[in-house]
């Protein structure tokens, strides 16, 4: 009997220990488990957080996002870019108010020159009976009055008439207009284009005449001087040669020329009629 005591206080006394040593087994292989299943459970957590994150960036999109898609981002970028924008607007203004400017001036100059022409400094003649004073008072000639002061001496220019006491390409001298030609022609043509003109071959009727027409002109020129129906030298107004400037013998032609740039007492010379030469026309 005492044996089976001893031997149920040593089995009371073995099992707890045991049961320690069970329970502590247990914990450890529970232990374990649990090690095993964390790192499985954080890679599953951590991929679960890299699927939410990138679903939440392509879910809701911030606009730095299309900033970076779209351009640069850096500011020192964006202040260059906005630098350019300003100095270009700038210069376009610029380039536009002197556009402007110089539209303005061109119409001012356009608006002026038409006026100039419109208008012409009226002439005086001593000879018209035309109220001159009022006219010049004014200091612009209408149309009417220079033709009323100047009815042959209106010259076609450009798109309108020019108020001018002799005429384009005229000279005047000594109350006659005056028009040395450019093109050259026989004696009859030449008178023909004179009468043409409102005038006639010229008649040089004085000295003063003979030296003005000498130093206007460098060419040949035929005067109204001629004999054809007598030998004797005759002026188409039908006056009789007086004073003659002949260079040598008169017995040439029967029509007479003169050459300019020369000594003006001897610059005449004579010439058939039908031979082609500049001409001077007179009218006044």
């Amino acid at each position: 009997m005492a044996s089976e005591k001893v031997t149920e206080v040593e089995m009371e006394k073995i099992t707890p220990a045991e049961d320690r040593e069970s329970s502590d087994t247990e914990e450890e292989k529970v232990r374990e488990t649990k090690e095993e299943k964390e790192p499985e459970e954080k890679g599953k957590e951590k991929e679960d957080d890299s699927e939410d994150t990138v679903y939440s960036k392509l879910n809701s999109p911030t606009e730095d996002i299309y900033s970076l898609a779209l351009g640069p981002t850096s500011p020192a970028k964006h202040d260059n870019v906005y630098r350019k924008l300003t100095v270009y607007r700038r210069l376009s203004a610029i380039l536009l108010l002197l556009c402007v400017v110089l539209l303005a001036v061109l119409l001012a100059l356009a608006v002026k020159l038409s006026e100039a022409k419109s208008s012409q400094a009226c002439p005086t003649n001593e000879h018209v009976d035309v109220d001159v004073e009022r006219t010049t008072a004014a200091g612009v000639c209408s149309r009417q009055e220079c033709q009323a002061m100047f009815p042959q001496e209106l010259t076609q220019e450009q798109n309108g008439r020019v108020c001018n006491e002799c005429g384009k390409g005229w000279l005047k001298f000594e109350g006659s207009c005056y028009f040395l030609s450019q093109t050259r022609l026989s004696w009859p043509k030449s008178r023909e284009e004179c009468k043409k003109k409102g005038g006639d071959l010229v008649v040089i009727s004085s000295e003063r005449v003979q030296r003005f027409l000498t130093q206007k002109g460098l060419m040949l020129y035929w005067i109204g001087l001629s004999r054809f129906e007598s030998q004797q030298w005759t002026w188409i107004n039908s006056t009789a040669l007086m004073s003659s400037y002949w260079a040598g013998s008169p017995e040439g032609g029967d029509c007479a020329f003169l050459s300019g740039g020369r000594t003006p007492r001897r610059n005449w010379y004579s010439n058939p009629c039908a031979a082609l030469s500049h001409y001077i026309c007179q009218r006044g």
